[in-house]
């Protein structure tokens, strides 16, 4: 940028909401925020608060003011008997109130309705109060400085982006959220690698080709499973399900033996066949795992032709032992039992429909992959954990994406308070840009100038929404700002809520061309401004 465009954007644009030296404080406040809010969002708040704060403690000297506004967040920040941050922010509504009364000499309404607000939400949820009033400070922030049209719809404009921005980090970390809730849950139940067959459902296993799978570094242990769709009554009660045989190393595979809600996980015993439902089973076939004397009929079709009159089903019996919580889609599906018993209802000898393997800690997945698939010839398919639930997780993409788009068109739709913003500028500085012209300043760095203003509102709104995003994350995943309705019927009470840096990029580059769109037109309409001024 060369000297005449710094004079011209100083010229044009002074502001004390966009100068250096309190984008600089700011800047290092934030980073200190953020930090003390890794740690404990008890520790952040205070100094977000200081930070924040529209007035002065002391009005000798901006020093003294930040050294007690320092001391003031460090006295909130002491673990004492009494919740010394409900008692601050009371303390510090009172301090401003009569602060405005004695320079004023009557109460301003704003700032009563603003702490009564304020008192009702820390009286209704403390953490949603705490909330409250630190959006009330960044609104304040936006208030402060000159009050001319100009100002007035830039700060609009900020706002518009950084509530926008917020939403976009948000809403696609709630999204990831859910995904990575997901992926734990589907993680209890599948192996890190599933291996099966191309064609048909099931396939003899080679002990040669287990040796070799188990030669690899990058495998620790294969189980071999049976699954199939089965017919199931419980005392009077009937339902289609799926049951799964599997063998000692299943619980080593997977986690399931870790997600029992009731009885024990235990698939046979002394010659005893067992059987672990899923929640959904168990509710749909009233099903006791506590009682067990009961046992559960399984019902198979045979696999060859009988004649009209013979029973065309195998009959079998196991004893219900216990219950699991994974996802919906396997509590309402799955019954677990012993690999010998699947195989003997099935009338099968040592075929198995799968080969579930657990890979080594910090193993680079394509590579074992790679030398699975080597070991199991074409005859195979080896998916891993995403390809096993492949179609979940698209339909996951698809919707996480889809807000997104909504959201950036909601957010395009704002950048038109900063088109207009642009434009009453240009209109307002009309002559001092004729001024410029007449001395030799060129259309296109006139032209420059108002993009580089529309892309600082963008910037400034972007870094403002991003802010506000990483203290809700910090709110959320410390506090659980906001819970889930449904109670004890769901997994976790709140929204589950995961950052991505990718996401970061994503909205940063999407607010960097929404603000230069949004300030291409003022700045062509500037560029063309005539460099004689005409007076009327």
């Amino acid at each position: 940028m060369n000297l005449p465009f710094k004079i011209a954007s100083q010229y044009l644009f002074t502001d004390k909401f966009f100068s250096k030296k309190g984008l600089l404080i700011n800047g290092v406040l934030t980073l200190i925020v953020l930090g003390l809010m890794m740690i404990d969002i008890r520790l952040g708040i205070p100094v977000l608060i200081a930070q924040l704060l529209p007035f002065k403690i002391i009005e000798r000297s901006i020093w003294e003011d930040w050294i007690a506004k320092g001391a003031f967040a460090i006295i909130l920040a002491l673990p004492l008997p009494f919740n010394t941050l409900l008692y601050g922010i009371i303390g510090l509504l009172l301090f401003q109130f009569i602060k405005e009364f004695i320079k004023n000499k009557r109460f301003k309404l704003r700032t009563f309705f603003w702490g009564g607000f304020t008192l009702f939400f820390l009286y209704y949820s403390f953490w949603f109060g705490v909330m409250f009033y630190i959006l009330s400070l960044f609104l304040y922030q936006l208030y402060l400085g000159k009050r001319n049209s100009v100002h007035v719809i830039s700060r609009i404009s900020v706002l518009g982006v950084s509530v926008g921005t917020a939403a976009l980090i948000l809403v696609l970390s709630v999204f990831n959220g859910f995904e990575d809730l997901i992926i734990d849950l589907f993680n209890s139940f599948n192996a890190d690698v599933k291996i099966t067959a191309q064609k048909g459902k099931v396939f003899h296993v080679d002990s040669s080709k287990i040796a070799d799978l188990y030669a690899l570094d990058e495998v620790e242990t294969v189980s071999q499973t049976l699954e199939e769709v089965a017919f199931f009554e419980y005392e009077g009660s009937q339902n289609f399900g799926i049951i799964k045989g599997v063998d000692e190393n299943f619980k080593e595979v997977s986690n399931v033996d870790s997600n029992i809600i009731r009885g024990i996980y235990a698939l046979d015993g002394n010659g005893t066949n067992y059987a672990v439902l899923g929640v959904g089973m168990e509710y749909k076939l009233a099903v006791n795992v506590e009682n067990r004397l009961n046992s559960m009929n399984v019902y198979m079709p045979k696999r060859q032709r009988t004649s009209i009159l013979a029973n065309a089903f195998i009959k079998r019996f196991v004893y219900p032992i216990g219950s699991f919580a994974i996802q919906q889609e396997f509590d309402e599906q799955y019954v677990l039992t012993n690999l010998d018993f699947a195989r003997e209802l099935l009338a099968y000898e040592d075929e198995v429909s799968a080969l579930e393997v657990k890979l080594t800690e910090n193993v680079n997945i394509p590579t074992a992959i790679k030398k699975i698939k080597e070991v199991m010839g074409d005859d195979f398919q080896v998916r891993d954990r995403y390809r096993q639930n492949e179609a979940f997780f698209k339909l996951m993409n698809i919707e996480k994406w889809i807000g997104f788009a909504v959201l950036s068109f909601t957010l395009l739709l704002v950048s038109f308070n900063m088109v207009g913003a642009l434009w009453m500028l240009v209109l307002e500085k009309k002559k001092d840009i004729a001024i410029l012209k007449s001395m030799g300043f060129l259309e296109k760095d006139v032209q420059r100038i108002f993009i580089n203003k529309g892309l600082l509102l963008a910037g400034l709104g972007g870094l403002a929404g991003i802010y506000i995003a990483l203290i809700f994350y910090f709110f959320q995943e410390q506090v659980a700002l906001i819970k889930l309705g449904g109670g004890a019927n769901l997994l976790v009470d709140s929204y589950p809520i995961s950052l991505r840096l990718w996401d970061f990029i994503l909205v940063l580059l999407t607010i960097i061309i929404i603000g230069i769109i949004a300030s291409w037109l003022p700045a062509l309409r500037a560029k063309h401004v005539s460099p004689l001024i005409r007076e009327d």
